[in-house]
């Protein structure tokens, strides 16, 4: 059996080379472009079924793949009657999607499903006052939340990111950074694919100020953390985008 550090080891590798090959922008999910690996897409359904939320935001819809998958696997979750329903003041779900680009094609696409009227797509910066203020008031009477952050992966975007929206995660739910594992990549792949973060300073970086930062405002001689960072959903998985960047709502 390969222990434990021969696994990570093998696959940070195969996760650089992906990345320094852009292996997930060839991935289609229902015939649209989605831009995850497969074990990130994974990860959708499983937190989906977990929290069972009735409102759901992604930033950085891109080609609409990861939208299209959430917004499914959202519908599909419903169909079980396993499936809960907790939320008194709404009666339906929602899922939001954000993004800085046109997303008129996005739109059209996701209007051709039976459950396209739950998806509400906004044009403009995930941190822009004016966008966050459409989804305040799209997001009203929802008790029950998910958020994937999934847009700008830099680390001041990101930070912007998580002020604005862990106010939106409900209290057991999770906020999700994807491509918080950025450090695990080579000094090699980013000199290959030069971006907006690097090797030191990206997604991940930002995770990490953010939770240390809940401990040194909360004033009190004992830190009051309403985040806890998650290590036991895509950590084991090895091959993610995510590390250290599923954040559970405590309190």
């Amino acid at each position: 059996m390969v222990g434990e550090s021969d696994f990570y080891a093998v696959s940070t590798r195969w996760l650089d080379l992906c990345t320094r090959n852009d292996y997930a922008h060839g991935l289609t999910f229902l015939g649209e472009r989605i831009f995850q690996i497969p074990t990130d897409i994974y990860l959708y359904q499983k937190l989906i079924w977990e929290i069972q939320p009735t409102l759901i935001i992604e930033t950085g819809v891109a080609r609409g793949g990861s939208i299209l998958a959430i917004a499914a696997f959202r519908f599909l979750a419903q169909q079980s009657g396993k499936f809960r329903i907790s939320n008194s003041d709404v009666n339906d779900w929602l899922v939001i999607g954000i993004d800085k680009n046109d997303m008129t094609t996005e739109r059209k696409m996701i209007s051709d499903w039976s459950f396209g009227d739950h998806v509400r797509l906004v044009e403009g910066s995930s941190t822009d006052e004016l966008v966050v203020d459409q989804v305040k008031n799209l997001s009203r009477g929802h008790e029950s939340s998910l958020i994937f952050l999934d847009s700008d992966h830099s680390e001041t975007h990101v930070a912007r990111e998580l002020k604005v929206y862990s106010k939106f995660v409900s209290v057991g739910s999770y906020l999700v950074v994807f491509d918080s594992g950025i450090g695990r990549l080579s000094d090699e792949t980013h000199a290959i694919r030069p971006r907006g973060w690097n090797k030191s300073s990206h997604a991940g970086v930002a995770v990490r100020k953010f939770i240390e930062n809940q401990n040194q405002n909360s004033g009190l001689a004992e830190p009051s953390q309403r985040f806890v960072v998650d290590t036991s959903i895509a950590e084991p998985l090895g091959i993610s985008s995510i590390e250290g960047g599923i954040l559970k709502r405590v309190k």
